[in-house]
């Protein structure tokens, strides 16, 4: 359950930075894509778990829920992590500060 909800929140953050959700195709004012995911070891507060991290084309996507270079999740509730989530959100946009929805513009930071 941690690894599905975690992929979930992370491919909600890609598709937050691209302005645009999987299926759908790129708009012409954005150059950049979806280009696959990489497997990374994460350890939670009581195992170890692989996640596949999504990756884009430019490498300019930094996911919030497990930054570059960190192998931690956050912990629970009082941190805000995977375990904490199910508890304290309310809706789609309360989990970890991500909106899951389709974004209603496309992120300027990509170029």
């Amino acid at each position: 359950m941690k690894k599905t909800l975690a992929e979930r929140i992370l491919g909600a953050e890609l598709m937050h930075h691209l302005g645009y959700g999987p299926g759908e195709g790129n708009p012409v004012e954005q150059p950049n894509h979806r280009n696959g995911s990489t497997p990374k070891t994460v350890l939670t507060g009581d195992d170890a778990v692989t996640l596949d991290i999504p990756r884009d084309c430019a490498g300019m996507f930094a996911p919030q829920l497990v930054p570059k270079h960190v192998r931690q999740l956050p912990g629970g509730p009082e941190q805000g992590g995977v375990r904490g989530v199910r508890h304290r959100a309310r809706g789609p946009q309360d989990m970890l500060g991500v909106w899951v929805g389709k974004p209603k513009e496309p992120a300027s930071d990509c170029t």
